[in-house]
């Protein structure tokens, strides 16, 4: 599209009004690249593993920190998809709703935890 916008052009009576709708398109098509591209890289960064009964992801620091996921006192899922799991010690972990395995791994808390059921049905 970028290609026809600088190179290519119209020749239509309405040339004007296309060429800035095109406009338009780009950016949008560009800011939702850029949107992705910022969610894949969070997800990646977080590097969350999940081991039977043991949570595992990166700190805010680069650290490793590991919970037991006993210690989870509630879960919210957020209108961007984004699920908050909050534990004993404060710590938040937000993940991806959308991301392999988060709608299990929700599933398997609140297997271990009845009350959350309440909190956040899936």
């Amino acid at each position: 599209m970028l290609y026809v916008r600088l190179f290519v052009g119209s020749a239509r009576a309405d040339a004007e009004a296309q060429m800035q709708m095109l406009t338009w398109l780009i950016l949008a098509f560009a800011l939702c690249m850029l949107t992705a591209a910022a969610t894949i890289r969070s997800i990646v960064r977080t590097d969350v593993r999940w081991r039977g009964t043991s949570l595992d992801y990166a700190g805010a620091n680069g650290s490793r920190i590991s919970k037991d996921l006993a210690q989870v006192v509630g879960m919210q899922r957020r209108w961007t998809g984004n699920i908050l799991i909050g534990f004993a010690d404060g710590d938040v972990l937000k993940l991806d709703g959308y991301a392999s395995g988060a709608s299990e791994l929700c599933a398997h808390i609140i297997e271990i935890d009845e009350r959350l059921a309440a909190e956040m049905p899936l």
